[in-house]
């Protein structure tokens, strides 16, 4: 479903000649450890590479707001 709506939305963006950076998200929020696993089904990465952690987990030097879920709301 997911790969249907990406695609539309490309399609509509190329046709309205929509230029500049777009930003595209769903109605669904999804953890990095599932879009991680999306990735894998439709790129077939090694699986075996993508484990679920915590934020607490990760060595960033820079915070990283844990949720980063995009508002799809249009003014």
């Amino acid at each position: 479903m997911l790969n249907t709506v990406l695609v539309e939305a490309i399609h509509e963006i190329y046709e309205s000649e929509i230029d500049g950076i777009i930003h595209f998200s769903s109605l669904d929020a999804i953890s990095r450890f599932e879009f991680g696993i999306m990735m894998d089904d439709i790129f077939d990465f090694n699986k075996e590479n993508i484990h679920p952690a915590g934020m607490e987990d990760m060595p960033w030097k820079a915070k990283r707001p844990k949720d980063l879920s995009l508002n799809n709301d249009r003014p």
